[in-house]
């Protein structure tokens, strides 16, 4: 127990050093970005296409130092968020018996394993060591015959393990109480649905405010559109922790379903659901907060939404393309006098994720797509030599990888490549 206290301490010592470090290159980067943009502002205007790329060299510059300086911002923000939920909500912990870590039980499902003899659990880490632990190893978290917290022989996990966790449901454990409750309402374990019969175990659970079972309601009655009921189970769920309740609540909250809408609690929420494990819905909610910086929310950030969007996006979230693609193109253009300088184009990434937003099939997702391409259409003449296409005798030649930029041949496409292209090629799926 020493340890783990010394442990703690030296824990939060480091996370007051990084706070400090952070807040210090904050500063340094507020400074390089004011002096980056007089430097900027006393460049004389271009006059021929190699001042123009040097322009927007320095550019580029000065929109790498902004977005560090914004995320750098951004992280400050969400350790603010955290922190001063959890002094209002302390999540949900145990100390595992084993190694005598605080375990969060809310945060994810599995995170403690229970014993049926018992009924008392462990951390999931020291669980699976004990699992595999030979006979001549350390008794004391084998689990070869006896558990390593009573010493009773370990029950089948095959026979009879429903009648152990009834046991303990009757005597009033709230996991083993979610447990039978789960089962009755999806019909799991041989069981068949009875949903009045799950929903009074999910009940006496949820009386001793067990996240999950907490959860579970929510779940069910959003099923049924029953959202002002859901919502209750959810706001207790999430306070204490519970992640998914969280992803759960902040879409609420943002698309005002079951109340007004409340753009800064959708992004409280979506913030500690995002900072726990990166979940994609979370940012592709906080990415529409930072684009449109609604009332008391977070401010408007192309930077931020970029950063959630493009998370939301890698991981498949659907909704998250056709804004990506919109952010991407007005972030460009806020930072740059062009956006078609080789090594330092949109175009090709506003594409890319413009043509997946269309795979979807939405109607009005594809209208905006096509409106995209228009604004960023470079079909009317050669991307390196600049030739309209109507003075050009042939057929201007598509890049084949990309599908965003044209040439009237071969000898142009290799030009632009090294100027940059290859850094802005995306090769379309």
């Amino acid at each position: 127990r020493y340890d783990n206290v010394a442990a703690q301490d030296s824990n939060a010592g480091k996370v007051m050093q990084q706070k400090i470090m952070t807040s210090s290159r904050a500063e340094t980067l507020k400074e390089e970005i004011n002096a980056q943009r007089r430097s900027i502002a006393a460049l004389p205007p271009c006059r021929n296409r190699t001042e123009q790329v040097s322009k927007v060299k320095q550019q580029q510059i000065l929109a790498d130092k902004v977005e560090e300086y914004e995320l750098l911002l951004e992280s400050q923000r969400v350790d603010s968020v955290v922190r001063g939920h959890e002094e209002l909500h302390p999540p949900v912990t145990d100390e595992c018996p084993i190694c005598l870590e605080t375990i969060r039980i809310a945060s994810v499902v599995d995170s403690w394993s229970y014993f049926l003899c018992c009924g008392n659990g462990m951390c999931r880490d020291c669980h699976k060591v004990a699992a595999a632990a030979p006979e001549n190893e350390d008794e004391r978290i084998s689990l070869n015959d006896s558990c390593p917290l009573c010493r009773a022989t370990l029950p089948d996990q095959d026979e009879g393990s429903i009648n152990f966790i009834k046991k303990h449901a009757d005597n009033g454990r709230a996991w083993a109480q979610c447990w039978i409750g789960k089962v009755h309402m999806d019909g799991l374990e041989g069981f068949t649905v009875d949903i009045k019969e799950g929903l009074k175990w999910l009940e006496l659970a949820a009386e001793q405010h067990d996240p999950q079972a907490l959860y579970q309601l929510g779940e069910h009655h959003g099923i049924a559109q029953s959202f002002s009921r859901a919502k209750p189970y959810f706001q207790e769920a999430a306070d204490l922790g519970h992640i998914s309740a969280q992803v759960q609540l902040g879409s609420m909250y943002l698309d005002g379903i079951a109340g007004a809408k409340d753009e800064s609690k959708a992004a409280h929420y979506s913030t500690l659901a995002y900072s726990s494990r990166r979940d994609p819905l979370s940012a592709l909610n906080l990415g529409r907060i930072f684009l449109k910086g609604y009332g008391n929310a977070p401010h408007k950030s192309l930077v931020r939404a970029k950063h959630y969007l493009q998370s939301a996006a890698e991981k498949g979230m659907k909704m998250a393309y056709i804004l990506l693609a919109q952010t991407l193109l007005n972030l460009y253009a806020e930072c740059f006098d062009s956006i078609v300088i080789p090594g330092h184009s949109c175009i090709p990434s506003v594409l890319f994720w413009a043509r997946k937003a269309a795979e979807t099939g939405d109607s009005d997702v594809i209208n905006d797509v096509e409106e995209l391409e228009r604004l960023v259409g470079q079909f009317q003449f050669c991307a390196n030599c600049k030739i309209p296409a109507e003075d050009f005798s042939g057929k201007l030649k598509l890049c084949v990888r990309c599908k965003a930029f044209w040439y009237c041949g071969r000898e142009c496409q290799l030009k632009h490549w090294k100027m940059g292209h290859k850094i802005d090629c995306i090769k379309q799926k």
